[in-house]
């Protein structure tokens, strides 16, 4: 740049024959340069003004070489690479002062006799956790416990293909809000919806099992090349390591979610599909090795 700015000082008009050939083609030539238009039908101009005519119309040139000179150097520089992020760490890693929710505030929930307090928790593994405490669980035993996986048709829409609106409402109204109930957890996970492969694969799952295959939800998803279970729990084991809870009576026929809270889990109360409503609590199930779960959600 400063070469093309010295090769084209305003002193004189043929020392513009000495740039290159690119500035020479975006420069205006100043040997045809026209006098002022006041001073049109009146001669020629003094070669005093000519020569200051010319100096100010080069150096305007000069100055648009610049410009030109240093977009295009901004237009050619290349692009920055974002910072790599650091891998999420495991939450078997994570110390429970690290796993502090990300906002939390008091709610008031159809049904539920008192005031709860939502908070959400960081995500990781795909999926992230809010908590619906009822009451003070910090130190607590057999605290009542929900891990319910995301289902937008059945939470929201009432589909009737699964058992997940029925079992959330059913958590909700039938234990928090029962007045005998001091204290429980329901632990609402986000990024499960169809066991983890999300509301797009869900539906083309639905198109599967109705088709002329007549393929199962397990199936239909090994046919999307899914496996049959992507949820993580280890979110909501540690959330509820930071609330403080001891043991949890698990509100859930999931052995998959009950292999994920280990030793938390001093009993388990399974769903009544028939029924619809939650069953008598029992002694844990013996987690099998592929810890596939037995309910929907």
């Amino acid at each position: 740049l400063k070469a093309i700015s010295a090769r084209c000082t305003p002193r004189t008009p043929s020392m513009l024959g000495t740039c290159e050939p690119w500035t020479r083609r975006h420069v205006p030539r100043l040997d045809g340069v026209q006098p002022h238009p006041a001073r049109r039908g009146r001669g020629c101009a003094s070669p005093a003004a000519q020569s200051r005519w010319a100096g100010a119309s080069a150096g305007a040139a000069c100055a648009a070489v610049a410009g030109a000179a240093a977009a295009a150097r901004s237009v050619c520089r290349p692009l920055r690479r974002r910072p790599l992020q650091r891998p999420p760490m495991p939450c078997s890693a994570m110390s429970q002062d690290s796993w502090r929710p990300l906002s939390e505030a008091s709610e008031v929930l159809a049904g539920v006799d008192q005031p709860v307090r939502v908070a959400v928790f960081p995500s990781r593994a795909g999926s992230r956790c809010v908590a619906v405490v009822k009451g003070q669980v910090a130190g607590q035993e057999r605290v009542p416990a929900r891990l319910h996986s995301e289902c937008l048709l059945g939470d929201a829409l009432g589909s009737e293909r699964c058992d997940c609106g029925r079992q959330l409402r059913s958590f909700l109204e039938d234990v928090l809000g029962d007045e005998r109930t001091p204290c429980g957890v329901l632990l609402y996970l986000q990024g499960h919806e169809g066991k983890g492969i999300g509301l797009a694969n869900k539906l083309r799952a639905y198109t599967l099992q109705d088709g002329p295959l007549r393929l199962s939800e397990t199936e239909a998803n090994e046919h999307l090349g899914f496996r049959p279970d992507l949820r993580r729990y280890g979110g909501a084991r540690a959330a509820l390591r930071h609330l403080g809870v001891r043991t949890v009576s698990l509100y859930s026929s999931s052995r998959g979610k009950f292999a994920a809270l280990g030793g938390l889990v001093a009993d388990v109360v399974p769903w009544c599909a028939a029924a619809g409503r939650w069953g008598e609590p029992e002694s844990p199930p013996a987690a099998d090795a592929s810890g596939r779960a037995e309910e929907k959600k």
